[in-house]
């Protein structure tokens, strides 16, 4: 399982790298790793069928890439990706400024 997540990083910081300038595809990586069908919430959905013991270390290993690993490539871009939404979906809620918005 440990081997897994850590594929898995190393398949979202390939991403993340080589997406870096589209935010378009920022935001399917963000859905494909860290969404509500995405790669490191299945695992953490499927934690039942592990055992007892092992269960705490899995779910800490996950939540440190979740949160320490992919979130530090994509948080900085968040406000992008929300102002690229708001431009595709305009009926998008507004809960983060663009800075298209302060200027128009």
């Amino acid at each position: 399982m440990e081997e897994k997540i850590e594929q898995l990083k190393a398949q979202a910081a390939e991403a993340i790298k080589n997406a870096a300038e589209n935010l378009s595809e920022l935001d399917d990586i963000r859905v494909k790793f860290l969404g509500k069908k995405g790669e490191f919430t299945t695992i953490l959905r499927g934690m039942g069928a592990l055992a007892k013991e092992d269960r705490p270390k899995v779910g800490k290993i996950v939540n440190e890439a979740k949160v320490g690993h992919l979130r530090s490539g994509l948080l900085p871009l968040l406000p992008d990706i929300h102002c690229l939404h708001r431009r595709i979906f305009s009926a998008w809620p507004s809960r983060l400024s663009c800075s298209e918005d302060a200027a128009g």
